[in-house]
């Protein structure tokens, strides 16, 4: 009896194996922003942001430092290959009617990663951190083998997937989105950020601060500042304000309600614990 999830899975685990790729930071960030992205996936993909990195063959092991070497490009080739004589067999021996749900699940995910292999592509002059004419023909290459692949799928198995169920050209679409660079006029807080953690500074103060009022955000600007993260010179205070607004997409208190007031840092109790607490918060980058 064949298992059936098992074999499942080793279908899927060859396209995840042997791929190169890299991450934008403004794109994990803006999904952050917009809550398509927790916490704790957020510090998942923390370590390979702005990096080149990639997977190699032994079920998720993922290098950012170790070069990726052009041959496991075609091993990924010949693994694909026997995907396709394995699903060959999965249609000998299975019902029609599992055969096509299982069909449809590698399918759906042939589609993804011939989509990110492409947006790899398209994307690499302004995206990617590092620019060679080596690694940009490592991108093409896996484009390639994976256009490929999909390709012979769809040529040797007449059996189409339920579209219903899955919208490829609906998912390329959402990726070329998010995928484009920011070209909008808006700024953030990380915009006014002057330290090179500013990403992961802006993160740590969104996840703290997003249910605060008026006057712990106050106190938090003026310890960004005296801390050196910002500065407030030269009438920048409704510019920090408009940006940190458009951070906390639209729920930070009014500007009136965050500036309409003098504080004393030297007596003030709360200042002083909130300037503890971001010290801490962000003693590991700064």
């Amino acid at each position: 009896m064949i298992d059936l999830h098992t074999k499942t899975n080793q279908l899927n685990k060859e396209l995840y194996k042997n791929f190169i790729f890299y991450i934008p930071s403004y794109l994990m960030l803006e999904m952050y922003n917009i809550n398509q992205l927790s916490n704790e996936q957020y510090e998942m993909f923390e370590p390979y942001l702005d990096k080149v990195s990639y997977t190699d063959d032994n079920d998720w092991q993922i290098h950012k430092t170790v070069p990726f070497n052009k041959d496991y490009l075609l091993e990924k080739t010949y693994r694909l290959r026997s995907n396709i004589l394995s699903i060959f067999e999965l249609k000998e021996s299975l019902k029609p009617e599992t055969f096509q749900y299982i069909f449809e699940k590698y399918h759906e995910q042939i589609s993804v990663h011939k989509t990110i292999t492409a947006l790899l592509v398209e994307h690499y002059d302004s995206n990617c951190p590092e620019k060679s004419e080596d690694l940009k023909n490592l991108f093409l290459s896996q484009q390639n083998i994976l256009a490929t692949h999909y390709n012979e799928i769809e040529k040797h198995f007449k059996i189409k997937p339920n579209t219903e169920k899955f919208n490829s050209q609906e998912l390329i679409e959402k990726l070329k989105n998010l995928n484009t660079p920011i070209t909008s006029n808006k700024k953030y807080l990380r915009d006014y950020i002057l330290h090179p953690n500013k990403i992961e500074i802006e993160r740590i103060i969104l996840n703290l601060y997003s249910e605060r009022n008026g006057t712990s955000i106050r106190y938090l600007i003026e310890c960004m500042e005296e801390i050196k993260l910002i500065t407030l010179e030269h009438g920048k205070r409704k510019l920090i304000h408009e940006a940190m607004q458009n951070s906390f997409n639209g729920q930070l208190p009014s500007y009136k309600a965050v500036f309409g007031y003098t504080i004393d840092k030297i007596q003030n109790t709360d200042y002083k614990n909130v300037k503890l607490e971001l010290n801490k918060s962000l003693n590991q980058y700064i």
